[in-house]
């Protein structure tokens, strides 16, 4: 039976009333049995767990902030985000949003991931040739490319290889100097 807020009217006698207050007693206290502590328990009144049903289409959320889950488009997983204020206004970030959401972490592949607040980080393994030379991220699944970059940090792969980080180029490419050819890991943070 579905909530009936016009009970008990002023005409209604309770002994009549009586089944359909009951049954919106009962349909309070399952609202109020999902993610809360339950009536006259320690803590009643608070949250024990936040569960949030997919939405579609994104919702709209005021300026002030919220929390939604959505399916995101790259993982294809529904992913928790937060509606935030910016320099530039609000914006929807899928904070839980990753490459790993829809492949498992492998050592020496590619990949990404959001923190809460937008900020983007991402790791690759890039092949180096000795000397001064640019290198340039690939694109990956799901990852619009950083329109800026904060880090670049480098570490040589192969044992034995030295190299540095000279410079960032732009969004996608950096340059560094190694001592030969091998391998270096590599991780960007950006937005």
């Amino acid at each position: 039976m579905a909530y009936n807020g016009n009970i008990p009217l002023a005409t209604d006698r309770p002994s009549d009333s009586q089944p359909q207050i009951h049954n919106n007693f009962t349909g309070i206290q399952t609202l109020v049995t999902v993610d809360h502590v339950n009536f006259d328990l320690a803590g009643q009144g608070f949250h024990k767990k936040v569960t949030l049903p997919a939405q579609a289409p994104m919702p709209l959320i005021g300026a002030n902030g919220g929390f939604f889950s959505f399916l995101h488009p790259a993982t294809n997983r529904n992913q928790t985000y937060t509606h935030n204020q910016i320099f530039a206004g609000t914006t929807d970030i899928p904070m839980t949003a990753s490459i790993l959401s829809s492949a498992a972490p492998a050592t020496g592949l590619s990949g990404w991931s959001y923190l809460p607040s937008g900020i983007i980080m991402r790791w690759d393994t890039l092949a180096v040739a000795g000397g001064a030379q640019t290198l340039t991220l690939p694109a990956l699944p799901g990852l619009v490319a950083l329109t800026t970059v904060f880090s670049v940090n480098i570490t040589p792969a192969t044992a034995g290889l030295t190299v540095q980080l000279t410079g960032i180029t732009n969004n996608t490419q950096f340059t560094v100097n190694s001592s030969g050819a091998g391998s270096i890991r590599v991780l960007t943070i950006g937005n």
